[in-house]
């Protein structure tokens, strides 16, 4: 068992505003506390395991492997950080977890967050504005136990209609919703699983169902991959809402509560002692990809260091074992997108192209395409993150005008989810009208 020294957190104020605003994020003021002056909460590194070095698996499957994860949301308002971090981040650092979801860091909650977990955990995610760090958006963040495992694959994707890049839902939203997702191996065994932490819209309900939908899809999309999912965070949507329901209108997908061994009902949004908790439906879920592994426990996690509650929500802490499967990553096979048939449809300055996504054994991730005239001149370069649409086909505009009767040689390169690639080139030439 690890054992973790916290000391006190001295945090000098300066005033700014947020940027998103709601009634379940109570993000009124902010502090920003030069970097200069803060005392960071210190864990100690367990001591480096001594005896053999555990063998990497070259067996083509991947042993059972027990999992604990958290998900937070841990207020993102600095002007009581002061009061709160060391009790949040002690709380949080008992469980032992694997990896740590986190939604509503920003400013210097990254840098405590970040410092205070640096010997043992490292970071990824990208802020809900684009940036690394963001001194005022509203930001998810996973960290995980880089002592036991190595990152292959991590990203971030906007609850948006164009999820692949900074964005926000529309005009009846306050502000960008992020998921970050990281898929983590065990240094030794090669095991692997996906940690998704995500914080959801809560002003317009037909917003939420749809960011639902994107990141259930994306748990399909680690599914298909043969990676076990934890996708938790503020969904901000309690468990009798349409929203809610979205989730499981796929097969393979469960609430953690429901299907653990070891439970329990409890609400997530005390607000501070404000809302009863014990009367309340949950807005922060943890789902799980239920046909992969067994859930041992579920569990709100509500604990009052020195009888003050270090956020507005409860955490949730989600204990797991993954059965044990054929490695999927072993036994990928590259795409092959030899028969891919486009469709172009010609107006006056512009054409459309569509082509159906071929079927593969894993999801496909981006589709780069290259379209050049006769001399070798670019008429268009893009890349569509595939892993992100819901749609078979896949279309996109060439907004070069072409040329009546000229010939165009186009060049697509497939990448899926495994990194594994395919190339297919042909040409086409523009009709005479």
């Amino acid at each position: 068992m690890k054992k973790f020294l916290l000391f006190c957190i001295s945090l000098l104020v300066l005033f700014s505003s947020f940027s998103c605003k709601n009634g379940t994020d109570n993000l009124s003021t902010s502090t920003s506390i030069p970097t200069s002056t803060m005392i960071i909460p210190t864990i100690d590194v367990p001591p480096t395991p001594t005896g053999p070095t555990p063998t990497p698996n070259i067996s083509g499957v991947l042993p059972e492997q027990e999992v604990k994860i958290v998900d937070i949301n841990i207020d993102g308002n600095t002007a009581t950080a002061q009061n709160r971090a060391s009790g949040l981040i002690s709380t949080i650092i008992s469980y032992e977890p694997d990896s740590i979801g986190v939604q509503e860091s920003r400013d210097n909650w990254n840098t405590i967050m970040t410092s205070a977990l640096s010997p043992i955990y490292g970071r990824e995610g990208t802020a809900a504005d684009g940036q690394i760090n963001s001194r005022t958006a509203l930001s998810s963040y996973i960290y995980y136990n880089k002592l036991k495992y190595n990152v292959v694959d991590s990203g971030t994707f906007w609850l948006s209609k164009t999820p692949y890049r900074p964005s926000i839902y529309g005009s009846t939203v306050d502000c960008n919703r992020t998921c970050v997702w990281v898929i983590l191996e065990h240094k030794y065994t090669k095991f692997r699983y996906v940690h998704m932490s995500t914080h959801l819209d809560w002003m317009d309900k037909e917003a939420t169902r749809f960011q639902v939908s994107l990141i259930r899809d994306q748990i399909k999309c680690f599914e298909k991959m043969g990676l076990p999912v934890f996708a938790g965070g503020d969904f901000n949507t309690s468990e009798n809402t349409t929203a809610y329901k979205e989730m499981f209108k796929v097969e393979g997908i469960a609430n953690a509560k429901y299907v653990a061994a070891k439970t329990m009902n409890l609400g997530t949004y005390p607000d501070y002692g404000k809302n009863d908790v014990t009367k309340s439906s949950p807005i922060d879920h943890v789902f799980v990809t239920e046909k992969m592994m067994d859930v041992i426990e579920y569990k709100v996690i509500d604990e009052k260091p020195d009888g003050q509650y270090f956020s507005d929500h409860n955490g949730l802490f989600v204990h797991a074992k993954i059965h044990s499967m054929p490695d999927s990553y072993m036994h990928a096979k590259a795409p092959d997108i030899s028969g891919l048939a486009f469709s172009i449809e010609y107006s006056d300055k512009t054409a459309t192209a569509s082509f159906e996504q071929p079927q593969h054994s894993a999801p496909y991730d981006t589709y780069k395409i290259h379209i050049t005239d006769r001399l070798d001149r670019n008429i268009l370069i893009t890349e569509i993150h595939a892993k992100y649409l819901n749609e078979s086909t896949i279309s996109f505009t060439i907004n070069n005008k072409l040329s009546q009767g000229a010939t165009y040689h186009v060049k697509v390169t497939a990448t899926d989810t495994f990194g594994l690639q395919d190339t297919y080139e042909f040409e086409f030439t523009v009709p005479q009208k």
